[in-house]
C-alpha cells in the first residue's frame, strides 16, 4: 500500500506541484547536482514504498510511491550521493541498504524546476532510526552560486584575475589572493585546483581562522586544508599587507567554510 504525501513545513503541498516530473541532469564540470536547483528554504517529507533503487553513479536514486490528499497514487524520486561521497560522509551503508518494498520517509528539499524529485538529506525508518546525510537546509546565497558557476565552468572568471601558483610561499600567495580582490572568484579557483585552503594567522599559542563560523570550525583541524601564517616570521610590509587584507582573508575563510560544510563534508553536531 502506497504511504502518505506530508506537508512542506506548512508552505506547498505535493498536490500543488505543477511542473514537469523528471530526473535532473548534472552540471558540467561537476559530478555532484548542482544545489542551486534545489530550494534550500523548503523542506519537503515524504512517506512511501521504495518502488526502484539505485546506488551508483553519477547519483544515487530511489524512488517511492505514495497517495496524494486525493487517494491517487504519485511517484517520487531521490537523488543523493554517488557511492564515493556517501562513504566519505558516512552514509553509504544506509543507502545501500534501502530496498524495493521497503517503506521510507525522506525529508529533502524539492527541486525548482522538476515535479516530484527533492534532494535527500534524512531517511526515517518505521523502528525509528533516522538516518543523517546532510544537517539541514542550506541556503545558497548569490556568492555560493557564482562559486559553484565557476568552479563548473557555466561563467568566466573575471579579465583581471590572476592565477596564483600554489608553490609560493604561504605569505606570497595570500598577499596576491589579497591584491587581486574578489574572494568569491578566489575561493572557486582554488577549489577548482584542489589546493583550497583555509587561511589562519597566529595570535600567541593559537591559530586565527578570521571568518570560519563556529558550527564549521571542524573544518579549521584539517591538517591538509590550512595555511598557516605566524606574523612573527613576516616583515614588517607582509604583515602590514595582511592586516591591510583583514577583510579579504575573513570573507575568503567564510564562503570557503561555508561551501565545504554544504557540499562537501559535515561538521558533526
Amino acid at each position: 500500500m502506497p504511504g502518505t504525501v506530508l506537508r512542506r513545513d506548512g508552505l506547498l503541498s505535493a498536490v500543488a506541484v505543477a511542473l514537469t516530473f523528471g530526473f535532473l541532469t548534472a552540471g558540467t564540470a561537476s559530478a555532484h547536482h548542482n544545489p542551486v536547483v534545489y530550494d534550500g528554504k523548503t523542506t519537503v517529507k515524504i512517506t512511501g514504498t521504495v518502488v526502484a533503487a539505485r546506488f551508483g553513479f553519477p547519483h544515487s536514486r530511489y524512488m517511492l510511491e505514495m497517495a496524494d490528499e486525493n487517494g491517487d497514487v504519485e511517484r517520487w524520486t531521490m537523488m543523493t550521493e554517488d557511492p564515493r561521497d556517501a562513504k566519505a560522509l558516512g552514509f553509504d551503508e544506509a543507502l545501500k541498504a534501502i530496498e524495493r518494498g521497503q517503506t521510507l520517509t525522506v525529508v529533502g528539499w524539492p527541486n525548482k524546476i522538476k515535479d516530484r524529485e527533492i534532494r535527500g538529506h534524512q531517511l526515517h525508518y518505521p523502528d525509528g532510526t533516522v538516518v543523517m546525510m546532510r544537517r539541514g537546509n542550506y541556503i545558497w546565497t548569490n556568492d555560493l552560486r557564482r562559486i559553484w558557476r565557476l568552479r563548473d565552468e557555466q561563467i568566466e572568471y573575471p579579465e583581471t584575475f590572476a592565477e596564483v601558483s600554489a608553490e609560493l610561499p604561504g605569505i606570497d600567495r595570500v598577499l596576491a589572493w589579497v591584491d587581486g580582490g574578489d574572494p568569491v572568484a578566489r575561493v572557486a579557483r582554488e577549489i577548482q585546483n584542489g589546493t583550497a585552503r583555509l587561511v589562519g594567522i597566529g595570535e600567541g599559542d593559537d591559530i586565527d581562522f578570521a571568518g570560519v563560523r563556529e558550527p564549521f570550525e571542524c573544518h579549521t583541524k584539517r591538517s591538509d586544508f590550512r595555511l598557516e601564517l605566524s606574523p612573527d616570521d613576516l616583515t614588517t610590509a607582509q604583515r602590514e599587507g595582511l592586516a591591510a587584507g583583514s577583510g579579504f582573508i575573513r570573507r575568503y575563510n567564510d564562503l570557503l567554510a561555508t561551501y565545504w560544510e554544504y557540499d562537501i563534508a559535515n561538521c558533526p553536531d
